[in-house]
């Protein structure tokens, strides 16, 4: 059911599928736990030798002929602005830190399907590796010193450390700031191993001995009701939801507890007999193949490619998964498993595959044409464009450069989410929180030392959504509207305007439609703080606003505009559609559907300009 969860929510269809991630957590815990306490139960002693190779000897094979899969799509499909992300993230999977680079990095999880990278999921597997790295050893201290008695201590531990993790979580969210930190760290994620770990502690007599209570009609109800506290959550509960860091994901951590102690100790109830269901036991055997593979596939296989959408192209994707999968359980992972040659000869050859590997990663994510890398060239196409900008440009990576292959030209993209001309890193949400806008300056100095060296004929300047807060204008706040919001935004585009025309280079600006607030989601609503019969008024005058700072800066400069605002909204009345193709996924960002018939027009206007 986790895995399904998970496979549900990357397609699409299910709201809140992320938090079977948080079952697979207390599972792991659970499971794991179990096997260290039969191992002293059975041996009188924990062999963490024995414990790490059985532990590679599950997980390693079908990581590795993961990356292999990885490398192969950095080859062959990436766009080259991709490659140094899929080799850092590449290392950091490969080495079970990805959660941590992520945090590092500032990457939004829930910015997943407007940059998607084929690595993005891997952050849980490095939190589960984190914990069978050290909990083992914890394990087998406490009972090296305490003997038998280390089960009573380690049962409280656990729980200690659960409540303190939850307690770490609500402490370090701040809402409206990024989730990066508390949704990918380790020690505020662990709660949820350690809830699965005190239930193999609590339950480890009943499971060894097979005994299970006389009257299991209560424990058959406390699953039942934590089943139905998860439905709802899975149905209709958002990542950025402040509730999430603030107890609920503990409570439903919790639930998933529950659920597996009322599988257990009422074996004929219901849910143990929902769990039972041949079909459901089948996709949790290869459910670690199917969440590695599932992703990249869903990226692969995504709309423009395949010419499906909804539930065909989620059919599409899941045969896919399950295909692979199978492939890799039976033809590598359970061979190996039955087969692996033991001591240092096993050891000998994962070391050989890693390396290799980590050089076939290496070797398949040098620098291409559009990378930061490349030596200074001349394009020779018909266009020869950089399309720069914040979150808005992410979703043209693929389609903008395929287009214009298409016409025989050349073209880069560059974006920062939530980094625009405006050099403001600071934004006031109207709930009173302050988000910090990271890495801009940094991302402005790469593309210009790009525009610099590669000498595009023509940068496109694309700044999406102005947003529902307020930038830290020279230390005070001020909205879209405002006087010196418009004297700020217009000083720092008439500037990249200038650096662009220094160099030689074509300067486009482009102007944006106001978001269509029917399909606008929870959170972006939440940036408005106002009911919904005035949203819509609203985003329109901020939109206009932005867009009459974007065309004075270009009247003033002599620049070309490519107005979408004008094509999007013929006067005035916006389309949600254009050739039967929803345009844009959430109301703002333009879906990979009609990316291509976008970046099409926006080439045939490119091609225009004098």
């Amino acid at each position: 059911m986790a895995i399904l969860g998970i496979l549900l929510f990357h397609a699409g269809h299910l709201r809140g599928g992320w938090l079977g991630v948080d079952l697979f957590f207390v599972l792991s815990g659970f499971l794991i736990t179990n096997l260290l306490l039969a191992e002293y139960e059975r041996t009188g002693r924990i062999s963490l030798s024995r414990f790490w190779v059985r532990r590679a000897r599950r997980l390693l094979p079908a990581l590795l002929f993961f990356l292999v899969g990885v490398a192969a799509y950095a080859a062959w499909l990436a766009t080259p602005e991709e490659l140094s992300g899929i080799r850092r993230d590449g290392y950091a999977t490969l080495f079970y830190v990805a959660n941590w680079i992520s945090i590092i990095d500032g990457t939004d999880y829930w910015d997943l399907f407007s940059a998607a990278s084929p690595l993005e999921h891997c952050w849980s597997l490095a939190i589960e590796e984190q914990f069978y790295l050290f909990f083992p050893v914890f394990v087998s201290l406490l009972f090296g010193v305490f003997g038998s008695s280390g089960r009573r201590i380690l049962g409280r531990s656990v729980f200690v450390g659960a409540a303190a993790s939850a307690m770490l979580m609500a402490a370090l969210f701040v809402p409206g700031e990024s989730t990066a930190r508390v949704y990918f760290g380790t020690d505020t994620r662990i709660f949820a191993l350690l809830l699965g770990a005190g239930l193999a502690v609590g339950l480890q007599s009943q499971i060894a001995s097979r005994t299970y209570p006389s009257s299991p009609r209560i424990f058959e109800w406390m699953g039942i009701a934590a089943v139905g506290l998860q439905a709802w959550a899975w149905f209709s509960l958002d990542g950025d939801d402040p509730r999430v860091y603030h107890g609920l994901l503990f409570s439903l951590a919790i639930a998933a507890t529950l659920t597996i102690a009322s599988a257990i100790l009422a074996p004929r109830g219901l849910v143990a007999r929902c769990f039972e269901v041949r079909s459901i036991r089948g996709l949790g055997l290869i459910s670690y193949g199917a969440y590695l593979w599932h992703w990249p596939l869903f990226i692969v296989l995504d709309a423009d490619r395949t010419a499906l959408d909804g539930w065909w192209l989620t059919a599409l994707r899941f045969v896919a998964t399950l295909g692979i999968t199978l492939v890799s359980y039976f033809l590598l992972e359970r061979p190996i498993r039955q087969g692996w040659p033991a001591g240092r000869r096993a050891i000998a050859m994962g070391l050989m595959a890693t390396i290799g590997v980590a050089a076939l990663l290496g070797a398949a994510t040098q620098s291409r044409q559009g990378s930061f890398d490349l030596e200074p060239q001349a394009f020779d196409g018909q266009i020869d464009a950089l399309m720069v900008g914040d979150s808005l440009t992410l979703n043209f990576r693929k389609a903008f450069r395929q287009e214009a292959m298409r016409r025989g030209g050349s073209t880069s993209v560059m974006g920062q989410v939530g980094c625009t001309q405006l050099r403001s890193d600071r934004l006031l949400l109207p709930r009173g929180a302050i988000f910090e806008i990271r890495g801009c300056e940094l991302f402005h100095q790469k593309w210009r030392a790009w525009a610099i060296k590669n000498h595009p004929r023509q940068v496109l300047l694309v700044d999406g959504w102005p947003g529902g807060g307020q930038k830290d204008i020279a230390g005070s706040w001020h909205s879209t509207c405002d006087a010196e919001y418009a004297s700020a935004y217009a000083s720092d585009l008439a500037d990249t305007i200038e650096f662009l025309l220094r160099q030689s280079i074509e300067p486009v600006i482009l102007t944006i439609p106001p978001p269509w607030v029917e399909d606008m989601e929870g959170p972006f609503l939440y940036l408005m703080d106002l009911p919904v019969d005035e949203i819509d008024v609203a985003l329109r005058r901020s939109t206009d606003c932005h867009n009459r700072v974007r065309r004075r800066v270009a009247d003033d400069g002599g620049v070309a505009i490519v107005d979408m605002e004008a094509w999007i909204c013929p006067d005035g009345a916006c389309r949600r559609e254009i050739d039967g193709r929803v345009l844009r996924l959430d109301g703002i960002h333009f879906s990979l559907e009609s990316a291509p018939l976008v970046s099409n027009w926006i080439l045939d206007q490119l091609e225009r300009s004098p």
